[in-house]
């Protein structure tokens, strides 16, 4: 079976509880013979860079991830709260590069 999981951040370098569950399930699926493609959010503040994967997980598990600026900005912040029907928490994380890739 094809799996995609989407990530609102890069599960690599596991080091919180949402990262290690993520990357848990995904070694896991693939174990079990399944192709497993992760699709992460690559934010600033939990950047990693592509060769930061170990190589036995990137013989697992295809890794793609989309640079996403999700700073906070007052601008953007005032502007979302006149004219957003979305929280801006979420707003930041709405990107039409990620809905592409």
């Amino acid at each position: 079976m094809k799996i995609l999981q989407l990530c609102n951040k890069t599960p690599v370098p596991a080091k919180d509880g949402g990262s290690l569950a993520v990357l848990n399930m995904a070694t896991e699926l693939a174990n079990q013979g399944h192709e497993v493609t992760i699709l992460a959010v690559n934010t600033n503040k939990h950047h990693t860079s592509e060769d930061q994967i170990p190589d036995e997980l990137r013989n697992k598990i295809t890794f793609h991830f989309v640079e996403i600026d999700t700073d906070i900005k007052k601008t953007e912040l005032v502007r979302n709260f006149f004219f957003s029907r979305y929280p801006y928490i979420a707003e930041r994380f709405i990107s039409e590069t990620f809905r592409n890739k």
